[in-house]
């Protein structure tokens, strides 16, 4: 971070009441770099409170996150800085990110279409923007906050309530960050508890865009489709017909970014060995062509692009 080519920032380190040397570390560093700002918490609060923290002491124009275990490309900020304030109309917005395994970099299939009306849409399934990889407006940040409650779908939760709240969210094309992935993750651990605070975030997303769901469709949106614990090709085709004609209705979302986002949802069915051709091409012909050039043409920017990335970090 320290050694970022974009130097004007703030570094805000949140300890949260460890128990090893992190904090003499930290505190090290401080003495040769005046942007570190050390916040050492007397008693554990967990992350959502502790980012909470870290937004209150903000005091820049933009908040960017990071986990102390991954790593940032040396160029993020810089590049990061530069599309917000280019697309002033964003409230927030993720760069793309490479998987980190046992010091392995791995290319994993980031979603494709970035745009603010695919990632609102996207959010009806799945959650398409990686937590540490994200910058917000700050003025956006201190006003929402995260809710401590939700302990281990703390973003998930906010982008939805973002959404709510007209905030425009979109995804950055460029690979700016290493996500590490180890069995200690909380995300690797809480399984149950992310399917609990799941249901609660989707119950009142889809009830403030859709409709209500019963709680047969809600345990379907959990395992069924989030996680992909209970694959159901009969109910998935049911759920995004009602899906669909609800929108036509309301007119929520735009016809194309929803039809992506089925299609997203779809492809991973397909990915777990389940014939999905039908209900593909009742996403239409021509929508099918364009999402394969587009695909065709991302797949070759990433081919040429990943030596090139893989040097600044």
């Amino acid at each position: 971070i320290l050694r970022q080519t974009f130097k004007n920032f703030e570094l805000i380190v949140i300890d949260d009441c460890s128990t090893d040397s992190s904090l003499n570390i930290l505190q090290d560093y401080a003495k040769s770099d005046e942007r570190m700002k050390i916040l050492h918490n007397e008693k554990n609060i967990r992350l959502q409170a502790s980012l909470n923290r870290g937004i209150d002491a903000a005091c820049g124009e933009f908040i960017a996150r990071v986990d102390a275990d991954d790593v940032m490309r040396v160029d993020r900020l810089e590049k990061q800085y530069k599309f917000m304030k280019k697309h002033s109309n964003l409230s927030m917005s993720a760069c793309k990110f490479y998987w980190y395994i046992d010091g392995e970099i791995v290319t994993n299939p980031m979603i494709q279409r970035l745009d603010s009306a695919s990632v609102n849409a996207r959010l009806l399934f799945s959650n398409p923007i990686c937590h540490p990889c994200v910058i917000m407006k700050t003025e956006v940040a201190k006003k929402m906050k995260y809710l401590v409650e939700f302990t281990c779908s703390e973003d998930l939760e906010l982008w939805t309530r973002m959404v709510l709240n007209k905030n425009k969210i979109a995804i950055q094309r460029e690979r700016m960050m290493l996500y590490r992935i180890h069995k200690n993750q909380i995300t690797q651990n809480s399984s149950e508890a992310q399917a609990v605070q799941h249901r609660k975030i989707m119950s009142k997303f889809y009830k403030s865009v859709l409709f209500e769901l019963s709680n047969d469709e809600l345990d379907f949106l959990t395992r069924g489709i989030y996680f992909l614990e209970e694959p159901d090709l009969n109910k998935l085709t049911a759920f995004l017909k009602k899906v669909q004609d609800k929108n036509r209705e309301l007119n929520t979302f735009t016809s194309n970014s929803l039809k992506y986002a089925s299609f997203e949802v779809l492809s991973q069915y397909r990915r777990k060995g389940i014939n999905v051709t039908k209900q593909l091409l009742n996403l239409g012909v021509w929508f099918l062509a364009l999402e394969f050039i587009i695909r065709t043409f991302e797949n070759l920017y990433e081919r040429i692009m990943r030596k090139n990335t893989l040097v600044k970090f």
